[in-house]
């Protein structure tokens, strides 16, 4: 419901049909992954939407030992809520969409030299991947300031944050990155409008009136 407050509708589309397969199983590199399908995509003026994707929840995250984690059962329920908008992300696009190649009609994912599109790119000036489309940076500068692009991390999928596996990474100023801590791209629960910037560049049209505001 969330998702479907913002996300209003892929371009000019009519009825739109997004179809997203949901399977719980055992999973031990995060909580979650998911995908759009890629030889689901239906093009509509120079975008590509999907029509068909795949979630996968860690069976951890049902389980009473993920709930211990939390002071309080809400904050449980919301992070968990938050996992599931975070990967619902990733299927209208955000990471899995930036960069794609096409042969002999069909399109898959690409790291190296995608020839459809090419939208996170790899640079030892921003200390590794980065992504400058209009809206998506737009977005960022919204929230954190007056940045030349948006660093991304090496997973090529989620907005850079800080921990113990992404270090400190400087733009070619020298200046350090903000951690997006609190965007839900990134490494939070907010909705802001980073994602909403990162969903207009893949060409869904958006509903800001229910954005969250990133706390300051």
């Amino acid at each position: 419901r969330r998702w479907l407050q913002v996300v209003q509708s892929p371009a000019s589309l009519v009825d739109h049909k997004l179809t997203i397969y949901v399977q719980t199983r055992n999973y031990e590199d995060g909580l979650g992954a998911a995908s759009p399908y890629l030889d689901s995509m239906k093009e509509q003026a120079g975008h590509y939407f999907p029509t068909r994707g795949e979630i996968l929840m860690a069976s951890y995250s049902y389980s009473e030992d993920y709930e211990e984690e939390f002071e309080y059962p809400q904050e449980a329920e919301k992070e968990f809520e938050a996992i599931i908008l975070h990967e619902l992300g990733h299927v209208f696009g955000i990471g899995t969409l930036w960069n794609l190649a096409e042969e002999d009609g069909e399109i898959y994912s690409d790291d190296e030299e995608p020839n459809l599109r090419h939208w996170a790119r790899e640079s030892d000036r921003y200390g590794g991947y980065y992504y400058e489309r209009e809206m998506g940076l737009k977005g960022y500068r919204s929230v954190f300031g007056d940045w030349t692009v948006m660093p991304v991390l090496n997973d090529i999928g989620h907005v850079y944050f800080e921990d113990d596996d992404n270090p400190a990474r400087t733009d070619e100023r020298g200046r350090s990155f903000p951690s997006a801590d609190y965007e839900l791209m990134g490494d939070g629960i907010h909705l802001s409008e980073i994602s909403a910037g990162l969903l207009e560049d893949l060409g869904w049209r958006i509903n800001r009136k229910h954005l969250d505001t990133y706390p300051r």
